[in-house]
């Protein structure tokens, strides 16, 4: 009989354990591997026992794996603390166990019971000396404990490290499990792309009582996407060089760039806008206190489409 004190742990199936592994493992199938998703934590309650889940607020679930790398989640279906005692320490040496907590396969329970409590387990794991339980050592103790090992969803919880003679686990004796990772190949993360560059390499004066406006592009956008812009200047002369992005006639949007040399300077200024129309005219304004009337260099506009 599987050790599942108070029947804590279960699947969340209905009666007859009509769990269907397929589907579990269709909906788990962006996870990597094993791991914990919520909750789960493990605490030292006395002498050599600890308790694991059922911590105020959260709600243990965690995603189990069998020998094929199939995955089904595996809970703390009755939402209070599990106590698990530790094997007793060795008097020579310090040893290492896991909290394992595992789902017979394939996960049939009883006809009159749900979620499954008879199909799982939650045991203590000791691996070889000093060492963390191997996957063999695992599937061996889950055997033992009355559950098909070699073919069962298990997951780990927690490890605990038994310093040689103790009597007592401490909170710095527990690391806690890992968490459920998802697959970053189940991820798109879309590469902002250059949709329009506009430069302007003309040598003129810059105001000095005013802005210019050195470049200007007519930007054909979606209505409702946002796009980022990066305005980049160059200014000889010694003084102050300001930059600043305009939209429409003349309203300012983003952030200004300032910035002071005594022989030249270099300006970035930067803006982020939501197209309200199919057109967006878009414009690096510069102005400058230059010394030597701001003779200018060159300027570039660039307007990245990002959908946020």
């Amino acid at each position: 009989m599987a050790t599942n004190p108070n029947n804590a742990i279960g699947t969340n199936a209905a009666f007859s354990g009509r769990t269907s592994p397929n589907a579990f493992n269709d909906a788990l199938s962006i996870f990597g591997g094993r791991g914990i998703v919520t909750g789960w934590e493990c605490v030292p309650s006395q002498n050599m026992v600890v308790t694991v889940g059922g911590q105020s607020g959260a709600r243990d679930v965690a995603i189990a794996q069998d020998n094929a790398a199939n995955k089904l989640t595996i809970n703390n279906i009755s939402q209070q603390p599990i106590e698990v005692e530790i094997a007793a320490a060795s008097t020579t040496s310090a040893s290492k166990d896991c909290i394992v907590a595992y789902v017979n396969n394939p996960p049939q329970g009883e006809a009159t019971v749900t979620d499954n409590p008879g199909a799982c387990g939650i045991i203590d794991v000791r691996g070889s000396t000093g060492e963390v339980p191997t996957e063999d050592q695992i599937r061996s103790a889950i055997t033992a404990d009355g559950a098909t090992g070699a073919t069962a969803y298990y997951v780990v919880l927690a490890t605990i490290t038994v310093p040689a003679g103790a009597t007592t686990i401490t909170a710095s004796n527990i690391t806690q499990g890992g968490k459920a990772i998802v697959n970053d190949q189940n991820i798109d993360f879309p590469t902002p792309q250059l949709a329009f560059y506009g430069e302007n390499k003309s040598h003129f004066r810059i105001s000095q009582s005013g802005w210019s406006k050195t470049v200007t592009l007519d930007i054909p956008c979606e209505v409702g996407k946002r796009y980022n812009v990066i305005g980049t200047a160059v200014c000889t002369g010694e003084g102050t060089l300001q930059a600043k992005i305009m939209r429409g006639g003349n309203e300012d949007i983003g952030i200004e760039g300032r910035s002071h040399s005594a022989f030249w300077c270099d300006s970035t200024c930067m803006a982020s806008f939501v197209a309200q129309s199919a057109v967006e005219q878009i414009s690096l304004a510069l102005h400058t206190t230059a010394s030597t009337g701001g003779g200018h260099e060159n300027s570039a506009l660039q307007v990245i489409r990002a959908e946020l």
